[in-house]
C-alpha cells in the first residue's frame, strides 16, 4: 500500500455487529474519508460477522480493501474476492490478527463484550495494536466509543 494512504485495520465479533456499533462504525469512516481526502484504504480478517458488516461499509464508502482470511473455510466471508478488494493467501489466525495490526495506522475494533477478554481474536489484534504507534478506537455493544493512541 502507497504511503500516502491513511490505512485503517478492522477486528471484530463473528457474532457481528450492534445496530449501536454499526451507526458508530459507519459515521467514524465517514469522518476518516473526509478527513483524508478519500485516501483511505482497509483490511480485515474476511470472516463472517463483523468483518463482513465492515466490508459491507468500506463498498459504501468506495475503500478499497484487502482482506487476510484465517485457515477455516467455513469462518470466511461469503463473496470475499468482490470488486475494490485484494485477497491474500489464508493465514492461522494469530499470524493474521498480528499482520493486520501492524500494517495500519488505525485500528477499529468492535468487540462482542463491554471489557477486554484475555481470550478471542478481536482482543488479540487489540492488543497487538497496542504495541505499535497507532490510534485505536473501540466500538462498543452498546454504541459508545473509545478512543486509544498508542505510543
Amino acid at each position: 500500500m502507497e504511503s500516502d494512504l491513511y490505512r485503517l485495520g478492522f477486528t471484530g465479533t463473528r457474532e457481528g455487529l450492534t445496530v449501536g456499533q454499526r451507526q458508530a462504525l459507519d459515521r467514524r469512516v465517514q469522518e476518516l474519508v473526509c478527513e483524508h481526502a478519500g485516501k483511505v484504504v482497509a483490511v480485515h480478517g474476511a470472516c463472517v460477522g463483523a468483518d463482513a458488516a465492515f466490508d459491507r461499509v468500506c463498498i459504501d464508502h468506495t475503500i478499497p480493501r484487502s482482506h487476510r482470511p484465517g485457515p477455516v473455510p467455513a469462518l470466511r466471508m461469503k463473496n470475499s474476492q468482490t470488486l475494490g478488494s485484494f485477497v491474500f493467501s489464508p493465514e492461522p489466525f494469530e499470524v493474521r490478527n498480528k499482520k493486520i495490526a501492524e500494517s495500519v495506522d488505525h485500528l477499529l475494533v468492535c468487540p462482542k463484550q463491554m471489557t477486554e477478554q484475555r481470550r478471542g481474536g478481536t482482543w488479540q489484534t487489540y492488543r497487538f495494536g497496542l504495541r505499535r504507534d497507532i490510534q485505536i478506537t473501540t466500538f462498543f455493544p452498546d454504541g459508545t466509543t473509545h478512543d486509544r493512541w498508542t505510543s
